[in-house]
């Protein structure tokens, strides 16, 4: 019979850092016990801000699982691949400094919005080498479909996320004693919302199609167990975005928002184009992510709107502009830095310390992002000295400008609900501090409550650390070990990015 090992190696404990690694053990064809291994994820967590001496980044150990360029011999338990659902660097980060550090890696699965994020962290640490990858495209389904070998396959789906390109994964494992496959569904960090500018986002209809089936286990993030109901829409905050500009028409508008978070920068994009301004845009993180995805954002817009954009009319880098040129009623200035982060085109420009953007008393300024927990001693002074300058200050959740990438409390129990329709057996709390998978184990619990009542089956709610070791198989799962390895860290030498 057919099983997984999974190992929690990240993101247990903590918001950050989720790495995992998935040992599959199956009989071949000629009855040989066989094993192989793979990586689900690769972050990092980032420094304490409040103590200077601290490494820029955490990660977990996996180095057993890799190999080095300059070895001779084949490392047994070298991973044969890493599987990524998107591109933040709490699932990624690690790529780049592993690579940095000399590790050959395996191939990568990923999304092109993925790939171009590891890509842009490599460039930054100038890290040599090069890594294989094979895209995951959603518009073409054979790419989605991924085999491992002749026992493992492993289905890729599009959910939302403030980053595009995200997605889940679900495992499907047969050997040849095995009557029935051992499903595993992956699912971390997504929403349920349906209206994403940058397509294909949340799909329920998929995951009921998965529920369809049984289920031996289903991983599910739990950052926003906490908060009932469910996220607004992007078009909602798209709407509020748009009340805000009426009520301002002659002033400059300065947005901000996570560089990564190109559905909002879309969102942007168009309200730019709508009121007849130029969105012009700060900051390198930014820089990059226009680099990678204007084509895109402007292809979506005008799928979605029925109309035309001229790019270059509507998108403008700042560092080519004399801001002076153009009439403050037609800008729409976005700047990176929603965290305070040093050397951030907004940090810097609260402190007035930026070479090409000053806040002006004539501003309104949009802050359409969430704040970071551990954050708030370096957000709130930024926004403090920007309200000192400008007109006006909108930030969530006072005003409902921002809509969270994590879904809700009523968002989670939906995809659960959904999974859990024919049989579920057993369900892992994941992605969060403590707190925050209790909260994800009593929605659990709801949902049980409802299919003993309705069907009679309830599932197993497993709530690992990081460290403990899962075994998974047709029956459902067990915590069977721990592997609890110190983080690794990292130091950027040259300059933050």
């Amino acid at each position: 019979m057919s099983y997984f090992k999974w190992w929690i190696a990240g993101g247990n404990n903590e918001v950050g850092a989720n790495s995992h690694v998935v040992e599959f053990n199956y009989k071949d064809e000629q009855g040989n016990n066989k094993h192989i291994y793979l990586i689900q994820e690769l972050g990092v967590s980032f420094a304490d801000r409040k103590k200077a001496d601290d490494p820029d980044y955490f990660y977990p150990d996996v180095t057993e699982y890799l190999s080095k360029h300059e070895d001779k011999d084949r490392n047994p338990k070298e991973a044969q691949a890493i599987l990524l659902t998107h591109g933040h660097l709490d699932h990624i980060g690690a790529i780049a400094i592993l690579a940095k550090e000399g590790y050959r890696l395996p191939v990568v699965y990923a999304t092109r919005r993925t790939i171009s994020l590891i890509e842009g962290m490599l460039e930054a640490l100038e890290a040599p080498g090069s890594i294989r990858y094979k895209e995951i495209d959603p518009k073409r389904e054979k790419s989605c479909k991924i085999k491992i070998n002749d026992y493992l396959n492993i289905d890729w789906y599009p959910v939302s996320h403030s980053v595009s390109g995200s997605g889940g994964f679900l495992y499907t494992a047969k050997d040849r004693d095995d009557e029935e496959p051992v499903r595993v569904c992956f699912q971390i960090d997504f929403k349920t919302d349906t209206t994403v500018l940058i397509e294909p986002g949340y799909a329920r209809s998929i995951i009921q199609d998965m529920g369809k089936n049984k289920i031996s286990a289903c991983f599910m993030e739990s950052t926003r167990a906490e908060s009932k109901g469910r996220n607004s829409t992007e078009m909602k905050i798209m709407d509020n975005i748009q009340y805000i500009i009426n009520k301002h028409p002659k002033n400059r508008i300065v947005a901000t928002t996570m560089a990564t978070n190109d559905q909002r920068l879309a969102i942007f994009v168009y309200l730019a184009h709508k009121n007849n301004r130029k969105l012009i845009y700060f900051g390198r993180s930014m820089e990059a992510t226009v680099k990678n995805m204007k084509q895109e954002i402007v292809k979506s817009i005008e799928n979605r709107f029925d109309i035309k954009i001229d790019i270059d009319e509507t998108i403008v880098n700042g560092k080519f502009v004399n801001l002076e040129d153009i009439p403050i009623e037609e800008q729409l200035i976005m700047l990176t830095g929603t965290q305070a982060e040093d050397g951030a085109a907004m940090t810097l420009a609260s402190k007035e310390d930026h070479k090409k953007f000053t806040f002006k008393e004539y501003d309104v300024v949009l802050d359409s992002a969430s704040v970071i927990p551990g954050n708030e001693d370096f957000v709130y002074p930024m926004l403090k000295r920007i309200g000192e300058t400008v007109e006006k200050v909108y930030t969530p959740p006072m005003y409902d400008i921002h809509a969270s990438g994590h879904g809700l409390g009523g968002e989670l129990k939906e995809f659960l609900t959904d999974i859990s329709k024919t049989e579920l057996k057993s369900f892992i709390t994941m992605h969060g501090e403590k707190k925050h998978r209790e909260s994800l184990k009593k929605l659990a619990e709801e949902v049980n409550s409802d299919l003993k009542y309705y069907k009679g089956n309830t599932f197993e709610i497993l709530a690992p650390n990081n460290g403990d070791i899962i075994e998974i198989n047709k029956n459902g799962s067990k915590i069977v070990a721990s592997n609890d390895k110190d983080f690794l860290t990292y130091t950027v030498v040259k300059e933050e990015f």
